[in-house]
């Protein structure tokens, strides 16, 4: 193996390992390696030498990506601190949260 190469064998047994087996998927050499390989096991068989892209090829699948927008929604509370157990407590509250002491303020 020359410098530079990967060992496909390996790389997909470990990524296998790891329950990582779907990043092969983003791969394109992945898919021609399989190719070449699956040629070379069966020359009779109808599989298109790997300079010829396979039409309908079931290793070469297309990974779509989602991207999803993360909105932060940033909300305020105001807090006073109650004076028997020092906890901070928001203002709408009629008891205290933290020792339930009613008119903590």
């Amino acid at each position: 193996m020359a410098v530079g190469e990967v060992d496909w064998e390996e790389f997909a047994a470990h990524l296998r390992a790891q329950g990582e087996e779907h990043v092969l998927d983003e791969y394109p050499e992945y898919a021609e390696y399989l190719r070449s390989k699956r040629a070379a096991e069966d020359p009779a068989s109808d599989v298109p030498p790997p300079s010829e892209p396979a039409a309908e090829d079931p290793v070469e699948r297309v990974v779509e990506r989602v991207v999803e927008r993360v909105v932060e929604r940033v909300v305020e509370v105001l807090v006073i601190r109650c004076r028997f157990c020092q906890a901070l407590t928001p203002v709408e509250r009629e008891t205290c949260k933290s020792c339930g002491a009613g008119e903590f303020t």
